[in-house]
């Protein structure tokens, strides 16, 4: 078992997505009770977790929630396994947190080990040096706020430091094992292996910023930001003649603050290289080329440059992809972004691909998460409080989707109906750009997806549709605009190619909140449904008014909705091939959930509306999306809360089918979400037959995702929590969709911030 003496506490992914809204579910979900299979199935969270078990099947960034800021991470064997595992410190309360790489994932939680507040990032040391019963490779841990070194045992004492600890590091380096503190005081801490104390050098310069024992130079290495250089401190052989320890080998300028240092073989040649991430933009190389190995690194005057992206702060070295020569990773904090820097030589690197990290990057792991055999990558997320987890390819890339750029503010999108196929047209996806008043459509293009430039459309579109409409080739989008006299009704139609232009408008008259579309006489050619907000009605209209026939809004039928109709969603209900709709009813209003409603013609064809029954739900309900969460081939629904119409704090309701009539459901206990939830979007994904549900968050850069798993306690399922599914920044609208027709189902995310649309692909089980 690993770390038996360690633990002081253990928390799942799971339960800690809970303790990470800062609240107890109760008081998130609106004073309604989180039922007991639910909290059993959010504190197990062991079958849940990044890349294992019943996470979603599709290519993310992965974020796992933690209990507090991440300051750093580390990979090591740490529990003797012969896999790596990863440990991260936390700011206040401090803390270490270590994943063991049980079954070849992180979906065990973590187990704690206490340690004074602000602690450095944690130090994986040489394996088997310090050692202790049980333990494999042990970790070091710097304490700024008790100005203590420490391992992660309970076997060893914490060491008193003169001085603030601003640098860690540990290696090999004079034939034993050191760990190295770089304080402030122009003092460097040295605790070797077998030593009672730890003994103190000298340092040149005031503000240290990064450290590294060098086994191949014998030497500590410093970098300062006072002086923006890198120095190097000798650790003796005990070969004759040497200087005294500590002694000061040479120094480099690197023309900015020195903030990671890394030794690998850049040119090929056998012996290794000094990378220093320095300044705004640079990793800077040291001795390529040379015959003089390490002894070189501070004779050259003219090091390799190469450009990183904004301030580069940590470094990783490894085979991203498997030509068994050393790459890099570079981890830059402005830029939120990851570099994966492959091929190197003397010219540069071969290949240098940026991929988007999550919010406020804070340090950087590499291990194989997934048993794959290729490395992946573990980046802390310092304010959302997340471990980030990305799959790395085994080819120099990372499997976390594609963005595709759109027009400013995107803040809704729509895809191809299922039944479309490659020959109904390119158009897979539609978004509607609230900033510039546009539509783009994402297109599928010889196997590839591609963006066309957007299309002006009107103001404040909304309500998005793809569907064939005109009788043409291809498929058309239908939606809502701002009008003179309320809202209008537009129709753009798509070419051979997939470029939307505009084909028809229709002036409603009043306000709509909604449109939907749905084909009450099976002849393809579907009918119009329309949300009155402010009138409190529900409007069915002929086709004809999907075309811009003004005739139509006299023809269709009109149904009485008392509240704030919001939104329609499809949904099957009693057996005809017509579905029907659940139109979600908004707050402040006379009624507050969801309104059951049948779409039909009368015995003299005319277009008939009926409410079946309504569902009252507490909160300010948002959106919805149909489902089935216990696996018995009926629609449930997941509706999408928050706490009033005025507050951020959010959840979602599942509402059960019962075994009453087409209008039984049961409302059970919410499941609370981060704050200022936008979308959500549910299906099965996982082939299991129950759904999986998931919600944009618009404060992050999230998706949150839960799955049903069978339940207990009088209840037929229970939602589990998985990671959160990194898009870009701001998702606003989401939807599950095969957008690019390989079969399988893909998650699209509409990022507002970040003005593009992420196609999260999915893989295969």
């Amino acid at each position: 078992m690993p770390f038996p003496p360690w633990t002081v506490g253990m928390l799942g992914p799971a339960a800690w997505a809970l303790a990470a809204l800062g609240a107890p579910p109760a008081a998130v979900a609106h004073g309604d009770p989180v039922h007991p299979a639910h909290a059993r199935a959010q504190a197990a969270g062991a079958p849940f977790g990044p890349l294992g078990g019943y996470s979603a099947p599709f290519e993310a960034r992965r974020e796992q929630p933690l209990p507090g800021k991440p300051e750093g991470l580390c990979s090591g064997d740490f529990d003797g396994d012969g896999r790596l595992d990863v440990a991260a410190t936390l700011v206040v309360p401090g803390a270490l947190l270590v994943w063991s790489s049980v079954s070849g994932s992180l979906d065990h939680g973590f187990e704690t080990y206490d340690c004074a507040d602000f602690p450095l990032a944690p130090v994986a040391l040489p394996p088997g040096s310090f050692q202790a019963p049980g333990v494999t490779q042990r970790i070091a841990i710097a304490s700024r706020g008790a100005r203590t070194l420490s391992f992660a045992a309970p076997d060893c004492r914490a060491f008193a430091l003169e001085r603030t600890p601003r640098a860690l590091a540990a290696g090999n380096a004079g034939g034993a094992a050191l760990v190295v503190a770089a304080c402030d005081g122009r003092r460097l801490e040295v605790l070797r292996e077998g030593a009672a104390a730890p003994e103190a050098w000298k340092l040149s310069a005031d503000l240290p910023r990064c450290a590294m024992v060098s086994t191949a130079l014998s030497a500590v290495l410093v970098g300062f930001q006072d002086s923006t250089a890198v120095e190097a401190y000798l650790v003796p052989r005990g070969e004759p003649g040497e200087p005294a320890p500590g002694a000061r080998l040479g120094a480099i300028q690197v023309g900015g603050i020195p903030r990671a240092l890394a030794e690998l073989d850049v040119d090929g040649d056998g012996d290794r290289e000094l990378c220093v991430a320095a300044g705004d933009h640079d990793v800077l190389v040291y001795g390529a080329g040379s015959a003089g190995g390490p002894g070189d690194w501070f004779d050259d005057s003219s090091p390799l440059r190469w450009r990183a992206d904004a301030i580069p702060t940590a470094l990783g070295v490894g085979d991203f992809d498997g030509d068994r020569r050393d790459d890099l990773a570079v981890l830059n904090d402005f830029s939120l972004s990851l570099q994966v820097f492959t091929g190197l030589s003397t010219a540069g690197p071969e290949r240098r691909p940026t991929f988007y990290v999550g919010q406020t990057p804070a340090g950087l792991a590499l291990l194989d998460v997934d048993s794959d055999g290729s490395l992946d990558f573990v980046v802390g997320n310092r304010d959302p409080q997340g471990l980030g987890v990305i799959r790395g390819d085994g080819a120099g890339s990372l499997r976390i989707g594609s963005n595709f750029p759109l027009e400013d503010f995107p803040m809704t999108i729509a895809a191809a109906p299922s039944a479309a196929s490659g020959d109904d047209g390119p158009v897979r996806l539609l978004a509607l750009n609230a900033k510039t008043n546009t539509l783009s459509a994402v297109v599928r293009d010889q196997g590839s997806l591609l963006v066309h430039p957007g299309v002006p459309c009107g103001s404040e579109p909304r309500s998005p549709h793809l569907a064939e409409l005109d009788g043409s080739p291809g498929l058309d989008a239908l939606f809502l605009v701002a009008g003179q006299g309320g809202s209008d009704l537009r129709l753009f139609a798509g070419d051979a190619a997939g470029r939307m232009e505009p084909r028809a408008a229709l002036p409603l008259g009043f306000g709509a909140s909604d449109l939907a579309l749905v084909d009450v006489d099976q002849d393809g050619r579907p009918e119009v449904l329309l949300c009155h907000a402010n009138g409190g009605r529900v409007l069915l209209l002929e086709h004809a008014a999907a075309l811009g026939d003004p005739a139509a809004l006299e023809q269709g039928a009109r149904l009485s909705v008392p509240s704030v109709p919001l939104q329609l969603v499809a949904l099957e209900l009693d057996g005809d091939p017509v579905p029907e709709w659940a139109c979600v009813l908004g707050s402040p209003g006379e009624r507050v959930g969801v309104a059951w409603l049948d779409a039909r013609r009368n015995d003299r064809g005319l277009l008939e509306l009926g409410e079946l029954g309504f569902t009252a739900l507490g909160g300010a309900p948002l959106e919805a999306a149909a489902c089935d969460f216990d696996a018995d081939g009926r629609a449930d629904l997941a509706v999408l809360v928050t706490r009033a119409h005025d507050s951020p704090v959010g959840a979602w309701h599942p509402l059960l089918r019962g075994p009453g009539g087409a209008a039984d459901f049961r409302v059970l206990p919410p499941v609370p979400t981060a704050q200022l939830p936008r979308g959500i979007a549910a299906g099965d994904v996982t082939g299991d037959g129950r759904a999986e549900v998931f919600v944009a968050i618009q404060t992050t850069t999230l998706v949150q995702t839960w799955t049903s798993v069978p339940g207990s306690a009088g209840l037929p399922f229970a939602m589990a929590p998985l990671d959160g599914l990194g898009a870009g920044r701001g998702p606003l609208d989401l939807v599950l969709s095969d957008a690019d027709g390989d079969g399988l189902v893909d998650l699209c995310v509409a990022n507002a911030f970040s003005n593009d649309v992420s196609v999260l692909r999915g893989v295969r089980r």
